[in-house]
This record gives structure tokens, C-alpha cells and sequence, in this order.
């Protein structure tokens, strides 16, 4: 009995010592354990997860491989990144170093009873993002599978369809566009990024041209979708060509989209408008959905006029019937009219008739220029003041030899001779002054001698100017002005 006492207490101290050294052994072998790599992160982490560096993507774990293989769009740098997550984290950093001062970063979702974040942990130069989400029941897992797999069908009957479709913010931020939209180039898109909703943010519908030169043509609809704007394009360059693209109406507003810098409409042979430019509906100042309504001449003059931006005319009745009969009716008969509006806005308004009796209605913003005519003018009359002012008869005349200006001295110098009627234009005012001597050619710089005006010898100055122009400079012989010239050159005249 003694002996197995003893053996069973050998027996105890060998489990314990062998516990011990295994203890010691399990020590020894986590304490030797390296360091877990910033770049082994990703895969041993069990969210979604990726890892940047410098705004690439470094590595992914297979859960975030999954959901891009789901959503059916890859992630390779930060950009691309921002584009998955656009609709869901839309605060996300621009670029990773925007908030590198800070080691970590949570950005919750945009969207309402979602508790879901994104986290964003800075190690150096690597940055992990990871998805946070709330534990799931299985009925929810069940559920998410589900509309994964319905999100992978719709995803794919938009992404191949032959209309552009595209999602935008309500400023006209591209969240989304499908293969259709990304084949038009980006500067052909523009016109169709270009779409929004009206003043009341009512869906609205628009034509406008794409395409790399402009000469397709799509009917776009707007669609308010919660904060966003859904887009969709109807390609209707085939029509357009049947009723628009070989008439004038049509060129004239191609020439006005590329081009022009005023705003240009046409109305077709209904009378109706056919389609129009942004810049006609900012220069008019009528509202969008007004003009979506396609209306008529007449009524778009009505319009102006009750708003208060149309000068009032003589006879208004009188200019609508001119309105309604330009349709068909020749190119003379065509409306060119200057508006100056009371808030000092100036505009050119421009109806002429085209091909299939379509009218072609072109509107620019000319106040610049004629607050420099103004200007012009305003410095003309001061000058012509000065010019009265001068004691000695002058007067000038164009390069195309038309009289350009006088001096009341000269009127009054002038009228008092007989039978001398006040001269258009430089060849009539030589032919007079050889009458009066017609020993001297006048058309040449210098001085000639004219006896005998108003009884009186006086001294004729001319002076050739630049391009043409010339100016004539009149005073009596005996006056100090004369005589502090030289007259030699005129003895003999």
C-alpha cells in the first residue's frame, strides 16, 4: 500500500512538471512570434477591407473582393474608391492625405436607418479602410444575399443599355452613368450633363445635341430620385433629321450652339418653338417650363411684355401681326430691333424667316457695346464743344472723304458766301476753293492765298492726316497767325 502511495505521488509531480515545461514551451513560442505587417492587414482582418498607400491600392481582403465581384465594379486607387462609395459615404476624404494628421477616421452613412460606417486608420504611409457594420441576423444575411443577387441583374441591364442613363446630385454632380454615357466623349456629354430639374423641381424634359461634333440629338427626361436625379436619353437624331437637320432653322441654331454668344430659338411651321439654347433662355429671363411648353411667337412677346422686359411699342397690336405674318415671308421683311431695358440691359433682337416657313429668333447682350458708344459719343460732343470754341473757321473731312465735322466759325465764314452752299464732301469743297483761286491746286499739304471773301484776302491752311483724312484751317492774312509763318512758299499763288 505504501508502494503505490509513493508511486501515485511520482505520478502527480510528472504531470505537473510536464504541464509546466509545456507552459514554458507555449511561452517561449508566443513571445517569438514577429509582429503583424501593415501589409497583412487586410488578410487577416474579417471586415471589408482595403489598404492605400500614396492613393493605390495595395491589397484587398476576400470579403472586399466579393462585394466588388457583387457590385460589379472594381476599386484600384482612391478615386475609384470614392466613385463605389459615392451613394452611401459621400463625406469620404477627397484624397488620403487631406486628413492624414488624424490616426483614425470614422465616416458614417448618408443614408437614413443605416448604422453602418467607414473607417479609415492611418499606419504610416499605408491607410486601412474598413467597413463597420452592426451584426446581422440571418434573416437579414438572408435578405442582403437576395438583393445582392437582384443588384447584380439590374446593374447589368443598366450598364448595357444602348440609352445613356446616368445619376446626378441635384447640382449636377456625376454620382453614376452607364457604358452608353461613357462613350459619348466628355466634351460631347456635355450638353446632356447639362440637364436639371425646373424652378419647382418637377421632372423635365429637354432637347439637346451630344456628341463629339454635336449632331446627335437626345431627348433627355430628369427624374427627381430622393436627394439625387435620375437621367435618362433618348436618342432622336433619326427624327431631328426627318424635320430639322436639312432645314435652315436647324443649321442656324448648330452654327449658334458652337459658336454664337447670344441665344438663338427657332419655331417651326406650326408657329411653335422647336428648340432653343441655354443662353436664349437667360437672355429673355422666361422661366424653363414656360418654354417647354413650345410656345408661339405671339406668346412669348406677351410674356415679355407683362413681365415688364419688353419696350413698350407705338402699337403693340400692330407689331404682334407683324409677328405672325414673318413666317413665309421674305428675308426684307425680317425684325431687327435694340431693346435697352430699364436696368441698363441693351439687347439685340434678331426674326428672320427660313426654309419651310420656320422662323430663326436670335437675342445678344450688346450692353458693353454701347456703353462704349455712349462713351464714344459723349467724347465726341466734348470735342465738338472745343472745336466751337476756336475763333478760326475749320473743317474736317474723312478718309472716305465725307465731312466729318465744322466749327461755328466756319458755318458762319462759309454761309456768308454767295452762291457757296456747304460742301458733303472733300472733291465739292476742292472744286470750290479752285473758284476761288484758281491758280492753286488744293490737294496737296500747305498754304494757299483766297482773295477777295467777304472783301477781305484770307489764308487757307490744309493738313493731310493719317488714312485719308484731312482738315482745313482758315484765318484773315493780316492776322498774327499768318504772319508768324512762313509765306514764302505762297508768294507766287
Amino acid at each position: 500500500m505504501q508502494d503505490l502511495l509513493i508511486w501515485g505521488y511520482l505520478i502527480l509531480f510528472g504531470i505537473m512538471a510536464l504541464a509546466g515545461l509545456v507552459w514554458v514551451l507555449h511561452l517561449t513560442r508566443v513571445s517569438k512570434r514577429p509582429a503583424a505587417r501593415p501589409d497583412d492587414l487586410a488578410s487577416q482582418a474579417a471586415q471589408v477591407t482595403w489598404i492605400f498607400e500614396a492613393g493605390q491600392l495595395q491589397e484587398r481582403s476576400h470579403t472586399a473582393a466579393r462585394l466588388e465581384d457583387v457590385m460589379g465594379m472594381q476599386i484600384s486607387d482612391w478615386d475609384s474608391f470614392l466613385r463605389f462609395f459615392a451613394q452611401r459615404f459621400s463625406h469620404l476624404p477627397h484624397s488620403p492625405s487631406a486628413v492624414n494628421n488624424v490616426p483614425s477616421l470614422r465616416v458614417f452613412s448618408d443614408i437614413d436607418d443605416d448604422n453602418g460606417a467607414m473607417v479609415l486608420q492611418w499606419n504610416g504611409p499605408l491607410l486601412r479602410a474598413y467597413l463597420d457594420e452592426p451584426t446581422i441576423s440571418a434573416a437579414d444575411r438572408h435578405s442582403t444575399i437576395l438583393l445582392a443577387a437582384r443588384n447584380r441583374q439590374l446593374t447589368d441591364v443598366l450598364e448595357n443599355m444602348p440609352f445613356p442613363t446616368w445619376l446626378s446630385t441635384a447640382k449636377g454632380k456625376l454620382l453614376w452613368s452607364n457604358q452608353a454615357m461613357q462613350d459619348i466623349s466628355l466634351q460631347g456629354a456635355e450638353g446632356l450633363l447639362q440637364s436639371h430639374l425646373g424652378a419647382s423641381g418637377l421632372p423635365k424634359r429637354r432637347l439637346c445635341a451630344a456628341g463629339a461634333d454635336m449632331t446627335q440629338w437626345f431627348d433627355v427626361h430628369s427624374v427627381p430620385r430622393g436627394d439625387n436625379v435620375a437621367h435618362y436619353a433618348l436618342d432622336v437624331t433619326d427624327i431631328m433629321s426627318e424635320q430639322v437637320r436639312n432645314s435652315q432653322g436647324h443649321k442656324a441654331l448648330l452654327y449658334a450652339l458652337n459658336v454664337l454668344p447670344g441665344g438663338i430659338a427657332v419655331f417651326g411651321q406650326n408657329g411653335k418653338l422647336v428648340c432653343r439654347n441655354q443662353m436664349f433662355e437667360t437672355l429673355t429671363r422666361l422661366n424653363g417650363d414656360f418654354l417647354d411648353k413650345a410656345p408661339d411667337l405671339q406668346a412669348l412677346f406677351d410674356r415679355l411684355r407683362d413681365a415688364g422686359d419688353l419696350p413698350e411699342p407705338q402699337n403693340y397690336d400692330a407689331f404682334r401681326q407683324r409677328l405672325r405674318l414673318l413666317r413665309g415671308s421674305l428675308a426684307s421683311d425680317a425684325i431687327d430691333q435694340l431693346w435697352e431695358l430699364p436696368d441698363g440691359t441693351a439687347l439685340r433682337l434678331k426674326l428672320r424667316p427660313a426654309a419651310s416657313d420656320a422662323v430663326v429668333f436670335y437675342i445678344e447682350d450688346v450692353s458693353d457695346a454701347m456703353s462704349k458708344s455712349r462713351s464714344f459719343t459723349a467724347r465726341l460732343a466734348l470735342g465738338q464743344s472745343v472745336f466751337d470754341q476756336l475763333e478760326m473757321p475749320l473743317i474736317m473731312f474723312q478718309g472716305n472723304g465725307r465731312r466729318m465735322s465744322q466749327n461755328d466759325a466756319f458755318l458762319a465764314f462759309w454761309t456768308g458766301q454767295n452762291n457757296m452752299d456747304m460742301p458733303d464732301d472733300l472733291s465739292q469743297f476742292e472744286r470750290q476753293l479752285t473758284l476761288m483761286n484758281p491758280k492753286h491746286t488744293f490737294t496737296a499739304d500747305g498754304f494757299a492765298v483766297l482773295p477777295n471773301i467777304n472783301d477781305q484776302t484770307w489764308v487757307l491752311w490744309r493738313r493731310n492726316l493719317q488714312q485719308g483724312a484731312c482738315f482745313f484751317r482758315f484765318a484773315p492774312q493780316d492776322s498774327d497767325w499768318v504772319q508768324s509763318k512762313d509765306l514764302s512758299a505762297i508768294a507766287s499763288s
